[in-house]
């Protein structure tokens, strides 16, 4: 189908061609100028063919460039991902037993926000947060979840009954 679609468009071309280069004829132009027409009616498709080619190639290269781009963030994210399943759980025992956290818990909600920023960095989290039974935010490394009631508070908790200390990813 593209070959004979490809003919059907190069013979209307021509025939376009031969319907110019006969009324020029027919109108007693000096052959120069008939001679330009010709050149130009020629010249200009495979001008356009090759506009084409250029931009369908930049267009690859940009949407090649994309998808690389898109990888890479894809691998760190799986990397990351990968991290948190084989330490996620260290790193919630760790986190439970710290006496930063164990004062939190003990505390004012918002009272020991500083203290959560550095337990923050020490367990090398983005944020890490401290939720009460409700889903309301108790502890937290970033002030602007200070008092919020999270609404995927009962994602948190296990069928077994056991609550966790310290709840991560926070999905924005």
């Amino acid at each position: 189908m593209g070959l004979a679609l490809w003919l059907v468009h190069v013979g209307q071309i021509i025939v376009i061609a031969l319907m110019l280069v006969v009324v020029w004829w027919a109108a007693w132009l000096p052959w120069r100028y008939l001679t330009m027409l010709v050149v130009g009616i020629v010249c200009f498709p495979g001008i356009v063919v090759l506009m084409g080619k250029y931009i369908v190639e930049e267009e690859q290269e940009f949407v090649r460039g994309l998808m690389q781009e898109a990888y890479a963030r894809l691998e760190l994210s799986k990397s990351r991902i990968e991290i948190l399943d084989k330490h996620g759980s260290d790193l919630l025992k760790a986190s439970a037993a710290d006496p930063i956290l164990m004062r939190a818990v003990a505390g004012k909600p918002g009272e020991h926000d500083l203290q959560f920023r550095i337990l923050n960095r020490r367990i090398g989290a983005d944020i890490s947060f401290l939720m009460d039974t409700r889903g309301a935010v108790v502890a937290t490394s970033d002030p602007t979840l200070s008092g919020e009631i999270l609404p995927f508070a009962h994602i948190s908790r296990q069928p077994c009954g056991v609550k966790p200390a310290v709840t991560s990813p926070v999905a924005r």
